[in-house]
């Protein structure tokens, strides 16, 4: 399940079902959901001992993460053991294999190991650390502000800007120039939900936002988009 839905799309934007379907609506939460992740979370590789915690004795199986709260690494929109990757290396092994994780608490970074390794062994952790848990309001929020973007950028590029008959042309502006906003509203509540995270630091991934949008325009060949020729980035006409 993502972290928004049609409801919540629908409740902010006005949008009416016979301009968008819900099963098209429901295809960009899921788009958006996973650049929500993308933009908030950290992946962490390799974390060992001493930054990851817990003894090497012989009997105890639980550790806990330098960072959290854990974060969804497989856009399923949870947190749960397959979020955690555990690699164990004996002392007569070459290379490090993977170990079962029994279970998790996502909130203070605890991992729980189905086997105790041994005193001898050595242990490695992959996680994404994200500034809040998953369940906060604010990944709601920000998922339904992009997917709202994303739902008025499609029907923009849908409509005809320009046509010509004759020497007669003449130009229309586009339908919807309230997608600029949300993408402002967004940005906005990325910046709320990392100041939740203690100072966590992650750089917005502006290439990502612009092959987003150019993947769309691609499958409506001549389509404008905001920043295109004869835009500003709020998609006025300059």
């Amino acid at each position: 399940m993502a972290y928004t839905s049609v409801t919540d799309v629908r409740a902010i934007t006005n949008l009416l079902a016979d301009e968008i379907t819900d099963t098209e609506i429901a295809a960009l939460i899921d788009f958006a959901s996973s650049q929500v992740n993308a933009d908030i979370g950290v992946q962490i590789k390799g974390e060992e001992y001493p930054t990851l915690v817990g003894a090497m004795d012989g009997t105890n199986t639980e550790f806990r993460t330098s960072h959290y709260p854990l974060g969804d690494s497989n856009n399923d929109y949870l947190v749960n053991a397959s979020d955690i990757t555990v690699w164990k290396r004996t002392n007569i092994d070459l290379y490090y294999s993977k170990v079962t994780v029994a279970s998790i608490d996502d909130e203070v970074g605890k991992v729980v190991l189905a086997v105790a390794p041994a005193q001898t062994d050595k242990i490695k952790v992959d996680y994404m650390w994200f500034p809040v848990r998953v369940n906060n309001i604010l990944l709601r929020r920000a998922a339904a502000e992009l997917t709202a973007y994303m739902c008025y950028l499609k029907l923009n590029l849908m409509d005809m800007t320009s046509y010509r008959l004759g020497k007669l042309q003449i130009n229309r502006a586009a339908r919807f120039p309230v997608l600029g906003s949300f993408l402002d509203r967004y940005y906005s509540t990325l910046k709320s939900i990392r100041g939740q995270g203690g100072g966590m630091v992650r750089r917005v991934d502006w290439d990502m936002m612009d092959q987003m949008t150019e993947d769309i325009v691609e499958v409506l060949p001549g389509a404008w988009y905001p920043g295109s020729e004869g835009f500003d980035q709020k998609g006025a006409r300059k």
